[in-house]
């Protein structure tokens, strides 16, 4: 629920279809329908992730699921299953993970008979195991070519960056996650600000327990290695980790936002390039103390609920996910921005207008977004120890904000990593008063990142809404539904709020469209006074 002023209603229409049921196994059809929007290259082939049904807990021993119908399906499709995250079991840098429980029941399926991913989620729904079946989507990357005629860090003046590092310079034990391609790590200005992990210097050996044998600078998911440089999959991380954390004072290339913040490589791709671990990442950074995790990349319109649940997992461990908007120039929701719990950059230009590129290129909008920040001609670092003027793309917006929750989670160290974001968000610039942003207004967060401001202790209150319930009968036409909806204070107490609601929808009237909160306490969640209410019109079932 990012946006008190949006409500939608969603009316759910169960529609059967049919599909080819594996040979000899029993079950019924439709379930799942792979979206429309996805391809084949959008998805890993022969490879299903599910989560088990808690009363099926059970049936599993040593990472095996020993129940008949799912033995049989194994069987006819030559597969093999195997937990899809075994090391949250395992002991982190010496203390154990209260939050490993949520990824317990997670499973990956692989396979090697002539099925397609459809017909085997198909085929373990069937079965009344499974919570949730889906593809393993694969997220792209988010960057354009270069753009010759770009000048050096403008961004760091729009953003108001040299005024913030007055305030705070960063704290070298709050760690950034890059989540990406590689890094090069001995890149002259990123090298200094590369975290390592001293619990486990090279030698051979897993010093630190966590299950990865000399991951001292990081760690690369997709070749399975200790070595998180980029190969196949290319540069985009290097480019990345620039624009948070290229080392200041050093008299070489720029400067990244977090100034003396740290980062941790961790390498999503396989050795073809592809990001098939980029969840994988998530878990990783999580796990390994990083309090912030950036993901420039995504998968347009693809919602993954196992997906929702790693975002969920990382945050509950105290963690701020940020995300890159999307390079489509359009409304579509983009994944992981548009997954609840994670900040959703959009991009800006030098005018801090939204970027646009070569249309129909450029940042998407929409009312996810929480926060914008420059995504156009970027001077960040380069493969071979270079640096560029990057051409676009939300990917450099987004490692300017997770830099920036850094800081601010240097200068507020009490704050909760939801108070963190509040904080970022209540400080943004409003852009929408320049006539080129109007037809998005709503649609760009907040408004643009102002890193100064951030540092700041502004004593201003940041209300958002954190629970929706609905009262009603039967869903019908003619019927009135009451909506009680909860608001949560993450900042300055404050007084006189009120709510209202609002729909874009003709089959939907509106008859109660505001309501009362009064004051409201730092941290104090509160119900409206009076409920909402709205009327369904004869249209809309």
């Amino acid at each position: 629920m990012r946006k008190l002023l949006l409500l939608l209603v969603f009316i759910g229409v169960f529609v059967a279809t049919s599909y080819s049921q594996i040979p000899g196994l029993k079950g019924r059809s439709g379930y799942f329908k792979m979206p429309g929007n996805v391809k084949e290259e959008d998805y890993q082939t022969k490879k299903v992730v599910f989560k088990l049904k808690k009363e099926y807990a059970s049936f599993i021993y040593n990472g095996s699921i020993n129940h008949n119908d799912f033995q049989a399906l194994i069987i006819a499709i030559s597969g093999k299953v195997k937990r899809k995250h075994p090391k949250s079991f395992q002991s982190i840098h010496g203390f154990k993970s209260t939050e490993s429980s949520s990824l317990t029941m997670i499973f990956e399926l692989e396979y090697q008979d002539a099925y397609t991913v459809e017909q085997v989620i198909n085929q373990l729904y069937s079965f009344n195991m499974v919570e949730y079946a889906e593809p393993l989507y694969i997220p792209k990357l988010l960057h354009l070519p270069n753009d010759p005629q770009a000048s050096n860090q403008y961004n760091l003046n729009n953003i108001n960056a040299y005024a913030a590092w007055d305030l705070e310079k960063g704290d070298t034990n709050i760690v950034v996650g890059i989540v990406d391609t590689g890094v090069e790590i001995t890149h002259p200005d990123l090298i200094q600000n590369i975290k390592r992990n001293y619990n486990d210097p090279i030698d051979g050996l897993d010093n630190d327990g966590d299950g990865f044998i000399d991951n001292f600078s990081g760690w690369d998911l997709g070749e399975n290695d200790n070595d998180p440089a980029p190969t196949a999959g290319g540069h985009h991380g290097t480019w990345v980790s620039g624009c948070a954390a290229a080392v200041p004072d050093n008299n070489i290339g720029g400067t990244g936002v977090g100034f003396n913040v740290k980062i941790m490589p961790i390498k999503i791709t396989n050795a073809n390039g592809y990001l098939t671990s980029a969840y994988d990442g998530v878990v990783y950074a999580a796990e390994h103390g990083c309090k912030v995790i950036n993901t420039s990349w995504g998968t347009e319109g693809a919602y993954s609920q196992y997906c929702q649940e790693i975002i969920n997992y990382a945050v509950n461990k105290g963690c701020v996910v940020v995300a890159a908007a999307g390079n489509s120039n359009n409304e579509g929701l983009f994944y992981p921005a548009s997954y609840e719990n994670v900040v959703s950059v959009a991009g800006t230009d030098q005018q801090n207008q939204k970027w646009i590129y070569n249309t129909p290129n450029g940042s998407n909008y929409n009312g996810y977004v929480d926060v914008c920040a420059p995504a156009k001609a970027i001077y960040t670092t380069y493969q071979g120890g270079g640096f560029i003027n990057i051409g676009g793309g939300t990917s450099f917006s987004a490692p300017q904000v997770a830099a920036t929750v850094a800081l601010v989670m240097a200068k507020f160290p009490n704050y909760s990593n939801k108070q963190v974001v509040a904080q970022i968000k209540s400080t943004t610039d409003d852009i929408y008063q320049i006539p080129f942003n109007a037809p998005y207004i709503g649609k760009l967060g907040t408004g643009r990142l102002n890193v100064g401001k951030a540092l700041i202790d502004q004593g201003v209150a940041y209300v958002q809404p954190v629970d929706v319930r609905a009262s009603y009968g039967r869903l019908a036409s003619g019927e009135t539904i009451e909506l009680s909806i909860d608001l949560i204070n993450y900042l300055a107490a404050t007084t006189g709020v009120t709510a209202s609601i609002s729909t874009t929808n003709p089959n939907v009237s509106i008859v109660a469209n505001s309501s009362s909160y009064g004051t409201m306490g730092n941290l104090e969640k509160k119900s409206g006074a009076t409920p909402f209410k709205i009327l369904v019109g004869n249209g809309l079932l």
